[in-house]
């Protein structure tokens, strides 16, 4: 989905206009907060999974 939120950013940096950000985070079911933030990443939104590897749960009997 973060993939047409980007589109559509992406859209309005060509046209010179910006966007409104409520709108697009309703349509997309974001927080607004969060299309602002890619808006001002300029495209570039950071992954912030964790780096490190996940831990097997050992199975109990």
């Amino acid at each position: 989905m973060e993939r047409n939120v980007m589109g559509e950013l992406n859209m309005h940096r060509a046209a010179g206009t910006k966007p409104n950000f409520s709108d697009i985070a309703r349509r997309h079911g974001l927080d607004r907060h969060a299309v602002t933030r890619y808006w001002k990443e300029d495209g570039e939104a950071a992954d912030r999974r964790s780096e490190s590897e996940s831990v097997p749960v050992p199975l109990t009997r």
